[in-house]
């Protein structure tokens, strides 16, 4: 395999399993977060199988297992396994959902709760694989994520970057190779390369980093890192070299921003909201950015509330100068010599009067003599 390739088809073999010497993975890439990696040693352990069986069920297995009732398990796809170190059973690397699929049929068989025919429950019970041969530790994130990013079950942005990491970082392969791989455009990952390290540095912030969830990546990827050098991205001070915010006080305020703690909820529930608001008060309104930023209870609610009607002002004023134009030119195109003629020419005396002290006292109050 040469360095720019990202799977070598060598190290694949096809073989015939059974279903209960089939393991699923703990490590899933679709359950990424902070929890530990679990050693081969443990993956067969029933309490561990028994929460990957679980959390695989949040992955629309009815759907699949339908399926598989109806036609059968189909060998047309295969699933991808690796063998487990120091052991004959294997666990799966691609293809989990379906795994959990035919699982879940069979307890359902033996238990009487439904009835497979034959031809169904002998293609779930054994099987055609791949088996994995070699010595790549992260196979499962390459080949989920060449399978996924682009296909019909999406990852979460912060999956893609954490491959994208892998493939770049690890793999030593070019960021805009790796993002073809796994059809993302090379803007794109670099955009979730630099939100990936932010996401990683700001875990590690000893008062808000535990409370950080995997889905608030997006209070990286689409509020701070959006396009080259934001306002967000100044007033932290990325540093493109090192990747990594150099002004870590106001990472501090930014996290204890978009963070729940104790319950409370934060502050800022949108990353949208510190892209189209906070970014424009930097920018626009820096005394009320301030203001948001020395408050300890300003909601992102009342920054918008204030936002709003400082741009709404200009427009009201607009108006108000458009009517005193309209006003203008119809007085100025007033019949003089109708009125004076006319047998009601003293109301519209009083009336020009009136609105001479109006102006008279509009414009005093401008500081007008």
């Amino acid at each position: 395999m040469n360095g720019n390739e990202i799977i070598d088809l060598n190290d694949f073999e096809e073989r015939q399993v059974n279903l209960e010497d089939v393991f699923l993975d703990p490590n899933n890439p679709r359950f990424s977060g902070k929890e530990k990696l679990v050693s081969d040693s443990r993956i067969i352990e029933e309490s561990i199988q028994r929460t990957c069986f679980e959390k695989m069920h949040d992955f629309g297995i009815e759907e699949l297992k339908e399926n598989i009732k109806r036609v059968g398990f189909l060998p047309i796809d295969k699933i991808v396994v690796r063998r487990i170190a120091d052991s004959k059973k294997y666990v799966v690397v691609e293809g989990n959902r379906r795994i959990t699929a035919i699982k879940q049929l069979k307890i359902e068989h033996e238990s009487g709760e439904i009835e497979l025919s034959d031809a169904v429950l002998n293609s779930i019970l054994r099987f055609t694989v791949y088996v994995y041969k070699g010595k790549e530790p992260d196979i499962a994130w390459i080949i989920q994520g060449i399978r996924h990013i682009s296909g019909i079950k999406n990852w979460k942005p912060y999956q893609q970057a954490k491959l994208l990491i892998k493939l770049v970082k690890e793999r030593k392969i070019k960021i805009e190779d790796a993002g073809k791989a796994v059809g993302i455009g090379s803007i794109k990952s670099a955009r979730l390369m630099r939100s990936y390290y932010a996401y990683e540095q700001s875990t590690q912030d000893e008062e808000f980093g535990e409370y950080l969830k995997e889905d608030d990546f997006s209070f990286f990827q689409e509020a701070i890192f959006t396009a080259i050098n934001t306002p967000i991205q100044q007033w932290l001070e990325w540093d493109e070299k090192e990747k990594h915010f150099k002004n870590i006080e106001n990472l501090r305020k930014y996290l204890s921003w978009i963070v729940s703690v104790e319950g409370n909820p934060p502050r800022i529930e949108r990353s949208n909201d510190v892209r189209d608001f906070v970014a424009k008060a930097m920018v626009n309104y820096p005394s009320l950015f301030k203001k948001f930023e020395s408050s300890v209870d300003m909601h992102i609610n009342r920054l918008k509330y204030e936002i709003w009607n400082l741009e709404e002002e200009p427009k009201e004023l607009e108006e108000w100068l458009r009517k005193l134009k309209e006003l203008n030119s119809q007085i100025e195109n007033l019949p003089d010599v109708k009125i004076k003629l006319s047998n009601g020419s003293e109301k519209f005396v009083d009336l020009l009067n009136d609105l001479k002290k109006i102006v008279e006292a509009h414009l005093k109050a401008l500081g007008i003599k």
